[in-house]
């Protein structure tokens, strides 16, 4: 029983995972497409901070 419940759960979060994945890609896609660039992390955070006040 603990075995099938681990399996299932695994199936469940594998899909969870490719499903957030897969619309990360295509937003990516998207930005790259229309010229944009994603920034993340220290990169972002430093156009926020020279952005204020």
């Amino acid at each position: 029983m603990q075995q099938a419940a681990l399996r299932n759960a695994q199936r469940y979060y594998a899909s969870a995972i490719a499903g957030r994945w897969a619309a990360w890609r295509q937003a990516s896609e998207r930005q790259l497409d229309t010229g944009t660039e994603l920034e993340s992390g220290p990169e972002k955070k430093r156009h926020q901070a020279a952005n204020v006040g």
